[in-house]
């Protein structure tokens, strides 16, 4: 099956939170109750949604008040990204200088992380690397700048990236491009990486945004301006292969901080109503794996996994020799 989204992704997300707004604004301008309601219970569930409907893009029985709260967040100064684990300057400086030595060179003003992409051989496995240093264990605060980096660098020089990927043969690369251009598609930019202990699982709480400033101009709603940057916390399990490199299952995700299983079907009916004609719609949950496998990946150009310390908020990667020995 093909998965595609349309180009003018953007405008279908502004459309269809106007859509929200109009019938929310209809149903509370008459009965306040309503709001306790969902679209099935009054009889909503058949409103025309672009091709579909309601019910056909799965929030039929969400309850309207519950698509409010949602809708609300995507207004301008709505919602702020918590500070908690974001990269700080700090950050940035510390993973710039411990790159230094990873011969990546330099794009403008930044270190040329998106060259990860195209390495073939892991930064703890290069002959002329591993001299220096064979393991690392970095923050993963630092990690998180460097892969939103990495991600940024590859929305710029795609086609470079693609062509050397085919070019060296590089197979490994050439199996993410795909998920890579479903990212730059929608957008999106690491803002956090934080793993955290829930009883024997290991949590990838990954925060994701999404620009949408591009489209927001199109749509004129009283009173009313919408934000730039739309962001969303995915909860991914994770575990370690026997290879040392990462694994992720989807478990949940919030947009703007609301409500997960409310999120979850908004955004699954957002993808629906952007697939293109004819195509399966992605999942969240198809989002959040493309995502898992750009951030394993860059992961295994460092090196395999050793430890994940949630306790440190630190990563350990090490050489397949050194990853071998500790086996």
């Amino acid at each position: 099956m093909n998965y595609k989204l349309k180009a003018r992704k953007g405008g279908c997300l502004v459309t269809f939170v106007v859509i929200v707004l109009i019938i929310v604004a209809i149903v509370v301008g008459g009965v306040t109750y309503v709001l306790n309601k969902t679209p099935d219970e009054i009889g909503l569930g058949g409103v025309s949604l672009g091709n579909d409907t309601v019910d056909g893009v799965g929030l039929g029985n969400v309850k309207i008040s519950e698509l409010w709260n949602l809708a609300k967040s995507l207004t301008k100064n709505a919602y702020t990204l918590d500070g908690n684990n974001l990269p700080t300057n700090e950050d940035k400086a510390a993973a710039d200088k411990t790159a230094e030595v990873w011969n990546l060179g330099k794009k403008g003003d930044d270190v040329y992380y998106g060259k990860l992409f195209v390495q073939l051989e892991p930064v703890c496995d290069n002959a002329l690397l591993t001299l220096a240093k064979s393991n690392y264990t970095l923050p993963e605060t630092q990690l998180a700048y460097m892969f939103n980096v990495a991600l940024n660098q590859f929305y710029a020089d795609s086609k470079v990236i693609t062509d050397l990927a085919q070019t060296a043969g590089n197979e490994s690369l050439s199996q993410i491009v795909a998920p890579l251009k479903i990212l730059q598609t929608l957008d999106a930019s690491v803002c956090r990486m934080h793993f955290v202990a829930d009883g024997d699982d290991v949590v990838l709480k990954l925060a994701v945004s999404v620009d949408i400033s591009d489209y927001t101009g199109e749509v004129s709603i009283p009173f009313v301006t919408l934000a730039d940057i739309v962001y969303a916390d995915i909860d991914i399990k994770v575990n370690l292969s026997d290879e040392g490199r990462l694994q992720g299952t989807f478990s949940s995700v919030s947009v703007n901080g609301n409500n997960r299983d409310v999120s979850l079907k908004v955004l699954d009916a957002v993808f629906k109503l952007i697939a293109t004609e004819n195509d399966e719609p992605l999942t969240t949950a198809q989002i959040s794996g493309y995502a898992t496998e750009v951030v394993s990946y860059l992961f295994s150009r460092i090196g395999r996994i050793q430890n994940i310390d949630t306790a440190s908020g630190t990563v350990k990667l090490v050489s397949v020799a050194e990853y071998a020995y500790s086996k």
